[in-house]
């Protein structure tokens, strides 16, 4: 057992980050590989989310319209943390990738797509939700998310305020 458990530390030994060994162009690299991937899988979630989306409309039992989640249909408490779990993931691989591009060749024009990207995100959600779901307190979280993780993503990284975290 102890053999087992010095190997598995060794394999994690060599995919941890090391200054002296590993560039920061290749660590920007892979995070924004990650991120970029994490963007791409979470907005397709969206696309096509868990159970899929109703073909045609039915005002019988149970009523449903065409290109809403069958799971928001069948299960609000499912819907809801699936639909704000996605939506913190997918902002905050925004953020990252906004971070991890700082400094780069057309950067405005990569800072609009991030902006179109970001505006249609919601709009997608919006389309899927059950007309039943569609307050303005849900409405506003969809448009309150990717304004508050932003400086509360920024406040984290503030040694400044870990250190006020720690008296």
């Amino acid at each position: 057992m102890a053999a087992n458990q010095q190997e598995e530390h060794e394999v994690q030994e060599d995919f941890r980050y090391q200054k002296s060994r590993d560039s920061v162009g290749d660590v920007r690299t892979a995070l924004l590989t990650v991120a970029v991937l994490m963007a791409t899988a979470t907005y397709q979630a969206v696309l096509s989310p868990p159970g899929g989306l109703w073909q045609d409309d039915r005002t019988t039992y149970p009523p449903h319209v065409a290109g809403v989640s069958i799971l928001g249909t069948k299960s609000r408490p499912s819907f809801i943390m699936f639909i704000f779990g996605n939506t913190i993931r997918f902002y905050f691989s925004m953020c990252t990738i906004e971070l991890l591009t700082h400094g780069f060749p057309l950067k405005i024009e990569l800072n609009f797509a991030i902006f179109a990207l970001g505006l249609s995100y919601p709009v997608s959600v919006y389309t899927i939700t059950p007309s039943n779901y569609q307050t303005p307190g849900f409405i506003f979280l969809m448009v309150a998310i990717p304004f508050l993780l932003t400086p509360v993503s920024w406040l984290w990284r503030d040694p400044k305020f870990h250190q006020k975290l720690e008296i």
